[in-house]
């Protein structure tokens, strides 16, 4: 899963859990490029996926790249976890049923991961919103939408 900055999901690639991450970054990049959205200029990777493939890879996308190492102090959101185990603690916590899917097609596992995805990035900008802008008929409190 490739996350922006604001914890927002923007691709997704499936695969068994005994596969390793950094196979699956070529076409986590392709499928976000396909939709004509810009590749970030500097791509954050853990330690897992530090090798010269790797590192071809984001040249060949025309990206940087920052490799942190284990227990590394992220000063982007002052903390030690990283934003994609954020975003996958929503994903888990808030959407119990994929974690037991009985269906296991290729095409329902993507449609519930895309599901989750966009209810993940509703909510959230319905949060950004709330925060960052004000307007007349705006409601006195904020209603949370569970």
């Amino acid at each position: 899963m490739l996350v922006d900055g604001h914890d927002l999901p923007t691709g997704v690639i499936l695969s068994g859990a005994n596969r390793h991450d950094s196979p699956l970054l070529r076409p986590t990049l392709e499928r976000l490029s396909r939709f004509g959205f810009f590749l970030p200029e500097t791509m954050r990777v853990d330690s897992g996926c530090d090798s010269s493939v790797t590192r071809d890879l984001f040249a060949e996308f025309g990206c940087g790249w920052e490799i942190y190492t284990k227990g590394t102090f992220i000063e982007i959101n002052h903390t030690r976890r990283w934003t994609i185990e954020r975003t996958n603690s929503w994903r888990t916590r808030g959407f119990g049923l994929l974690q037991v899917v009985l269906d296991r097609a290729d095409r329902v596992q993507q449609m519930w991961a895309s599901l989750a995805n966009a209810v993940i990035v509703l909510k959230r900008l319905r949060q950004m919103s709330w925060t960052k802008h004000r307007w007349v008929t705006r409601p006195v409190k904020r209603y949370d939408w569970r």
